[in-house]
């Protein structure tokens, strides 16, 4: 079993991981240049870092 600040560091290299693979997303997504495309992009990033301040928390 981990402990909390392994753990708390295994869950931030998770989310970020995860935050590559959104900005690659981002990136192919990006062509696109409607308000409505903003709008995805951006609640994206919100919850990237909702994540990474939930993990701040842990730590």
């Amino acid at each position: 079993m981990m402990n909390t600040h392994a753990q708390s560091a295994w869950e931030a290299i998770t989310i970020l991981d995860e935050a590559a693979d959104l900005l690659t997303a981002l990136r192919l997504y990006d062509g696109r240049t409607s308000r409505d495309s903003f709008a995805e992009k951006q609640a994206i990033l919100n919850r990237a870092r909702e994540r990474l301040d939930s993990v701040r928390v842990l730590a």
